[in-house]
């Protein structure tokens, strides 16, 4: 199973592959499988910002963000954090950027505000189609102390 799992960015990255992927997935939600939901994730990690901008694999990691708890799923946030701005640009991958928003919890998730706020291409997103979508929906996720900043 570990040789499939480090193969699962790859293989999601065509129509064939992201749906042997999703099986995969799924599969991992059932509890005699559990125990692989960590090795996943970590594959994923590696990978984590081509995925976000593939039209395939973009939908492996929300996934991924969406079914796996937290402290799986912190990893694969913290790498798009760190291409917030660049991601937000891009269509497919600003789906992952917005994905992470809602899953990130608490103080990570107004770290990850605060990368996209913060950053010096702000202007850049925010005239971009994708980006200010993903600008909006950090206002609306963003609790009052931070929007009062």
């Amino acid at each position: 199973m570990s040789e499939i799992i480090a193969d699962l960015p790859r293989a999601s990255g065509n129509s064939n592959g992201i749906h042997a992927t999703k099986k995969i997935l799924s599969l991992t939600l059932k509890a005699e499988y559990e125990k692989y939901r960590t090795e996943v994730a970590q594959a994923m990690v590696k990978d984590a910002v081509e995925m976000a901008q593939d039209p395939f694999g973009n939908y492996a990691l929300q996934m991924v963000l969406d079914t796996y708890p937290p402290n799986i799923t912190s990893g694969i946030i913290e790498i798009i954090k760190s291409k917030i701005a660049s991601l937000s640009l891009v269509k497919y991958s600003s789906n992952v950027v917005e994905c992470c928003m809602k899953r990130a919890a608490g103080k990570q998730r107004e770290e990850f505000i605060r990368e996209l706020v913060e950053s010096e291409n702000l202007p850049t997103v925010l005239k971009s189609r994708f980006g200010s979508q993903i600008v909006q929906k950090a206002l609306a996720l963003a609790e009052p102390a931070l929007k009062a900043e």
